[in-house]
C-alpha cells in the first residue's frame, strides 16, 4: 500500500512538473513571438522611411533633369516659347515638391533628412 501511495505522489509530481515546464515553454514562445513582431514592426518602419526618402529623391532628380541651367543665369529663358512653358511646368512641380517636403518636416520625417532637403531648397532660391 505504501508503495502505491508513493508511486501516486511521484506521478502527481511528474504531472505538476510537466505542466510547469509546459507553461514555461509557452511563456518563452510568447516572448519570442512578441520580440519577432516588434523587430518586424521596427524593420517595416525603417523600410517605409527609406522608401519615402528614395521616392522624393527620385522625384527631385526627375524634375532637375528638365530644368536647364539657363534658368538660374542672368540671361534667363524665354518663357513664352514651348520650351519655356515646359520649364514652368517643371518649376511648378519643384515648388510642389518643396511644399510637400516642408509639410513632412513638421514631425513626419527625421530632422536630419529635412535639413538635407532644406539646404537643397535654399540653394535653388
Amino acid at each position: 500500500m505504501l508503495y502505491l501511495i508513493n508511486n501516486i505522489f511521484i506521478i502527481l509530481n511528474l504531472i505538476i512538473m510537466s505542466n510547469t515546464i509546459s507553461i514555461c515553454l509557452q511563456i518563452i514562445a510568447l516572448i519570442l513571438v512578441s520580440l519577432g513582431i516588434i523587430i518586424s514592426f521596427i524593420s517595416l518602419k525603417i523600410q517605409l522611411k527609406l522608401n519615402l526618402f528614395t521616392d522624393y529623391t527620385k522625384r527631385y532628380q526627375e524634375i532637375m533633369l528638365h530644368i536647364p541651367e539657363e534658368v538660374f543665369s542672368e540671361e534667363g529663358i524665354d518663357y513664352d516659347s514651348e520650351a519655356g512653358r515646359n520649364i514652368i511646368l517643371y518649376m511648378r512641380a519643384y515648388f510642389d515638391l518643396c511644399s510637400e517636403e516642408f509639410y513632412l518636416s513638421k514631425g513626419h520625417i527625421n530632422m536630419k533628412i529635412w535639413h538635407e532637403w532644406e539646404s537643397g531648397i535654399k540653394s535653388y532660391f
